[in-house]
């Protein structure tokens, strides 16, 4: 397979935008401490010049003109590979960012179709006739689409972009990174100045926003002792070093050895397995009530280490930091909240006289004019003209089955330009789309894919998801229950929800230990939300989908998959091999070779290079016996050899 490179990151772990600890920068430097995010460095490597040579290579998508590789050079980037055609961000009021970021909102049909054609290319280039340097056409049927979370400025993730893109594509799959904006600085500072009760105001209300800042300040000192006390015990718990019933919340053993009991296990495979270093339901097909898998021994850990030391030297800090990080915090979520729906629908579909302020550059239109071509798109795409909304729909309507006749009806709502018409057409048609989505990105997910549902979805993944139980059972179920309503003999729809271990959703450390201890999840459930029901707790955290993964109904559980990561992060322990037996027959082929990466420890470590989040295995998939067909594709991606 060629290399298309393999960038790694140079700067990501060392910048604290994109990362939770942003949203600590931010409350202890009083909007001051947070640097500007590292972009990533790209090692200079020779690609395989099979891509160089092939006619199709054209400039516009896989690759740069020479101009093109010497601005990339300068810039530090990969010299190749150019991944904004891999792109669609999202402005702060749900447009379209095209180009350099800053640029005024341009035409969604060329940002579109950008992404549309070079699929076309690509998949052209990595077809017939077969050649064994070069991945099989029936890889690139895996579309890949993924949705970053909250506390992450637009350049970390296109930064995320360029180094995860030519990686994802030598593992089989064609990317699309969905970026929307949520750094922590400007989500706060707009939404004091510019936001009330969801409402986006033309102009900034400068004299308000001292007020509102002066109010969160009172209101964090003000919620101080409640602060103090939920962290409080929280901490007494999850540090708990004695075996007692607060200990046990935050231990999985328990938990798996009933997973194990709660159905009779299917036949084992009659192979000899590749790896025992399993636990929970492995080799066992899931169902309704056995759904949950996570690694051997997941609670062990060594006991005290060198990175509990900052928790317990910094007490004093967080006792300052924590009515802060409420206060700020709860505020900054507020507006990332607002963002995820304004990818969605727009200000602008509610209140038409922004188009003064949110369309300022339009080619010269008159106003009236400008308003004519907001009222045409709403008719175009009804269900929001969001940049993530228009993206769905243009898809769904460009990837369906078949091109309506000229002249019919269809045709008259048919919204795939005429211009997508044909090749790139065809080459949508029989994609599997797999859509990942992490922490908030997940409440995308809930909003979009609803809406939806004609899509050829193959996996939904959930990652560390910051989206509630309650909202996820109203979205996702009824979704997952109708897509796999006959599909008995053809390709099923799963659902993956991967969430850390307990004890480090409760013990993350935060800005080094000077913040509140807890993942992003602890915090938007005891500070941002005030969840009132179990069930309107994040759906990320296993404390909380122990106790309410009944509510999903039993024939969405049985599509579902939910994995829990140990408390370790660990190389070796996480070889994963695909199952001996796919699908139930004990004569299947050998398995590929193993997929490696590290498991995350940390809310944000969902993200990690090393993390490989969109290969099965991560997910679990590899572990379990799925009901009906559906599993062979897993063998066509992530297949390449762990590097030691």
């Amino acid at each position: 397979m060629p290399q298309v490179g393999r960038g790694r990151s140079t700067g990501r772990r060392g910048s604290c935008a994109g990362r939770k600890a942003a949203s600590a920068c931010f409350v202890l430097g009083l909007m001051a401490a947070c640097a500007s995010p590292h972009d990533y460095k790209f090692p200079v490597e020779k690609p395989d010049q099979a891509y160089l040579d092939h006619e199709t290579a054209v400039k516009d998508c896989a690759f740069v003109d020479e101009q093109g590789r010497q601005a990339n050079l300068a810039k530090g980037l990969y010299p190749e590979y150019d991944v904004g055609n891999h792109i669609l961000e999202a402005s702060e009021q749900g447009g379209v960012n095209y180009g350099v970021p800053g640029d005024a909102e341009d035409d969604f049909n060329l940002n579109f179709g950008r992404i549309f054609n070079c699929y076309r290319k690509f998949r052209d280039w990595a077809g017939p006739p077969p050649r064994t340097t070069e991945p099989p056409r029936q890889a690139f049927k895996q579309v890949l689409i993924y949705f970053n979370g909250g506390l992450n400025p637009a350049s970390v993730v296109r930064a995320q972009a360029r180094s995860q893109v030519p990686q994802m594509l030598q593992d089989g799959y064609y990317p699309v990174f969905l970026v929307w904006p949520t750094g922590p600085i400007d989500t706060y500072l707009e939404q004091i100045t510019f936001v009330r009760n969801g409402v986006r105001r033309s102009n900034p209300q400068l004299l308000r926003a001292p007020l509102y800042l002066a109010g969160d300040i009172g209101q964090g000192l003000s919620r101080a002792p409640v602060t103090y006390l939920d962290r409080l015990v929280r901490a007494v718990a999850a540090r708990n070093p004695f075996d007692n019933e607060d200990k046990r919340e935050f231990l999985l053993t328990p938990d798996i050895c009933l997973d194990e009991q709660a159905a009779p296990a299917a036949e084992p495979c009659k192979k000899e397995q590749t790896d025992v270093d399993r636990f929970g339901i492995e080799n066992c097909e899931v169902t309704a009530d056995k759904n949950l898998v996570t690694g051997k021994d997941p609670d062990t850990r060594p006991g005290l280490t060198l990175k509990d030391l900052p928790y317990y030297g910094l007490f004093a800090t967080r006792f300052v930091s924590a009515p802060l990080v409420d206060a700020f915090g709860t505020t900054m979520w507020e507006n990332m909240v607002r963002r995820t729906r304004t990818t969605i629908r727009r200000p602008i579909e509610y209140d038409i006289n922004l188009v003064d302020v949110l369309e300022s550059d339009s080619n010269g239109l008159t106003r009236d004019e400008k308003i004519a071509h907001i009222e045409r798109e709403k008719q175009d795409f009804p269900n929001g003209l969001g940049a993530f909304a228009k993206f769905f729909t243009m898809l769904q309507s460009c990837a369906a089955a078949k091109t309506p006749p000229a002249g019919s009806e269809a045709a008259a709502e048919d919204i795939c330009p005429d211009k997508l018409v044909g090749p790139a057409r065809e080459s949508w048609r029989d994609i599997d789309l797999t859509v990942i989505g992490h922490s908030m990105g997940t409440i995308v997910m809930n909003e979009l894919i609803p809406l939806h549902p004609d899509l050829p979805y193959r996996n939904l993944v959930f990652m560390a998801a910051a989206a509630s139980v309650r909202d996820t059972t109203r979205a996702m179920s009824p979704v997952v229950i109708e897509a796999n309503n006959g599909r008995e003999k053809t390709a099923p729809l799963r659902f993956y929800n991967l969430m850390l271990h307990p004890e480090n959703d409760a013990n993350e450390l935060v800005a080094l230990g000077a913040a509140p201890s807890g993942s992003l999840l602890a915090w938007v459930d005891e500070m941002y939300e005030n969840p009132k029901t179990a069930i309107d707790r994040t759906m990320g955290k296993w404390r909380n989908l122990r106790a309410t993964r009944h509510v999903f109904p039993k024939d969405a559980r049985r599509n579902m998959l939910l994995r829990v990561f140990n408390w370790a992060s660990d190389w070796e322990r996480e070889r994963l091999h695909p199952p001996s037996c796919p699908d139930g027959d004990a004569g299947g082929a050998a398995a590929p070779p193993p997929v490696r990466f590290r498991p995350p420890t940390t809310h944000s470590g969902f993200n990690d290079d090393e993390a490989r989040f969109w290969c099965p295995a991560f997910w679990g998939a590899d572990k379990v016996r799925w009901w009906g067909p559906g599993t062979e594709w897993q063998a066509q991606v992530c297949a390449r050899p762990p590097e030691e």
